[in-house]
Order: C-alpha cells, then sequence, then structure tokens
C-alpha cells in the first residue's frame, strides 16, 4: 500500500509540474517567497509565515572598510582580537579562531539566535574554517572513500594545523554540525542557501540530516532550488533529499522551481523523481 502510495505522489508532482508552467505564479509575492532585508548576507526566505522572523539573522563583517563598499574613504576596521568568535569564522580568521576556541571553548558557542561559529562561516562560504572547524569528527562518507579530496587541500590545512599546534599547543574536538538555530535553522541550510557546494558536501560527510526542517518547514533542498543552485539541488538529492517535503505554504522542490522558472532546477529534479519511480516499480 506504501508503495502504491508512494508512486502515487510522484506521479501527482510531474504532472503539477506540466500544469503550474502554464500558470502565472512566476512573482515572488504571488510565490509566498521572500529575501532576508539585512543590508548584508542575503540569505533568501523560502516561505512567508505569519511572524516577521527572518531566515538568517547574520549581517555583513563590520571590518569592511567604506572603499570595499564602493567609497573612496575608508575607515580603519577592528582588530581581529576585538570581534566576536562568530565574526572571527564569517572572516576566515582561524588562528585567532583557534586561539579563541582553546582559551574560551567556545567551539559551539551560540550567538542570541542560536548561531554557532560553524554555521557563521558556512553561511558566508568560509570553505576553510569549515573543514577546519569539522576537522576532529568522523566523516563517515569520506572515510569509506579515502581517495576525496579536501575543498582545501589536504597539504595546505594539514600545514595549518601543524603551525596552529606549534605556535599554541592547540587540540580540540570538532565542531557539532547537527547543532540548530533557535528558528531550527541548521549549517547545511545556510550552505544551501546560497550555494556553497563544497561546505555543503563537507557537512553531508559529516552525516547531517539532509532533510532537516526548520520551524516553518524549510529544508536544505528547499532553500537550494530558490537560490537556483542546481550543483547543491543535485548533490542533495544523490544524499537522499526528500523532493516531496512541502513549505508551510504548500509547495515542494518542484512547485518552487517551476514557479520561479528555473529550468535547469526543474530537470534535476525531475530526473531524480523518475528515477525514484522506476525504481520502485522494480
Amino acid at each position: 500500500m506504501k508503495k502504491i502510495a508512494k508512486i502515487f505522489k510522484i506521479k501527482l508532482i510531474l504532472t503539477w509540474r506540466w500544469h503550474l508552467s502554464y500558470l502565472k505564479v512566476e512573482s515572488y509575492a504571488e510565490c509566498n517567497i521572500h529575501t532576508s532585508p539585512s543590508p548584508g548576507i542575503q540569505v533568501r526566505h523560502v516561505y512567508t509565515p505569519s511572524t516577521t522572523k527572518h531566515f538568517s539573522p547574520i549581517k555583513q563583517s563590520t571590518t569592511l572598510t567604506n572603499k570595499h563598499r564602493g567609497n573612496e574613504v575608508s575607515t580603519t576596521p577592528l582588530l581581529a582580537h576585538s570581534l566576536s568568535i562568530h565574526q572571527l569564522a564569517a572572516q576566515g580568521e582561524m588562528l585567532y579562531l583557534a586561539t579563541r576556541i582553546e582559551q574560551e571553548n567556545v567551539i559551539n558557542h551560540t550567538d542570541e539566535e542560536g548561531f554557532t561559529p560553524l554555521m557563521w562561516a558556512a553561511a558566508h562560504g568560509q570553505i576553510a574554517v569549515v573543514e577546519f572547524l569539522l576537522q576532529n569528527l568522523p566523516h563517515p562518507k569520506r572515510n569509506r572513500n579515502k581517495n576525496t579530496p579536501s575543498p582545501v587541500g589536504e597539504g595546505c590545512l594539514e600545514a595549518l594545523q601543524s603551525l596552529i599546534h606549534m605556535e599554541y599547543g592547540l587540540v580540540y574536538e570538532g565542531a557539532d554540525p547537527q547543532l540548530l538555530g533557535k528558528g531550527r535553522e541548521s549549517a547545511l541550510s545556510l550552505a544551501c542557501s546560497k550555494g556553497y557546494t563544497d561546505i555543503v558536501k563537507m557537512l553531508l560527510d559529516c552525516g547531517v540530516d539532509v532533510n532537516e526542517y526548520d520551524w516553518n518547514g524549510g529544508t536544505p533542498l528547499l532553500y537550494a532550488v530558490h537560490g537556483n543552485h542546481v550543483k547543491c539541488v543535485k548533490m542533495l538529492l544523490e544524499n537522499g533529499a526528500d523532493p516531496t517535503i512541502e513549505t508551510d505554504s504548500g509547495y515542494n522542490s518542484m512547485d518552487l522551481a517551476v514557479a520561479l522558472g528555473y529550468r535547469s532546477v526543474q530537470q534535476v529534479i525531475e530526473s531524480h523523481l523518475l528515477k525514484l519511480l522506476q525504481n520502485i516499480k522494480e
């Protein structure tokens, strides 16, 4: 009975995909989709809950100069030692980050929104920081395939680890990639919303839940689809992401891709659904 229900659900999604392509649901207002109003990092928001809370409280680094913003006159940036552990992670300041972690034991310390340094690094695309924070964790998938290269480069990471160990004598456990923010935001969903494929792969290799949802029904796959991140969508589907999960607004990943006109993402999801249907029939 479950098998029949699964086949029906997949067929329904595929049929609805063609129906949606003829509907005028391309605007964000009609799709019930918004982006964060933050002047900094724009992590897109897949749904519109009744509350006013947005997906990402992360703002652009406070150490950016006016010149970086396009102005001629620049201001003196803050010293690295005056930054919070989360700002250090977001900016890629690994030496300062490592010393703070050792001195204060704050590798999994959360900010007011429940975000950890790992989540900040993932949201800002800091590949080297993410790998550095995860370095002492078991990597189930990576251990099964020892030929999997490091996104940073094993030589570079080992050299950095040696430098930090010699200079500061630091040895610590890796950050916990399973921790969630107050709204159930995850490092994986943050990375997926921006399409940081290397970071997504590292987190998946650590065994995080690929279908982790936040309080409004957003999943890593839905965020990747909304951002039109094709490679990220494909990677998530290959690692067990469920394309039938819906947001609180009633949109699944295919609905969202069609509504936004993301043809490449549609093709990836459709191909995956057809394979699932074929496997179920067999």
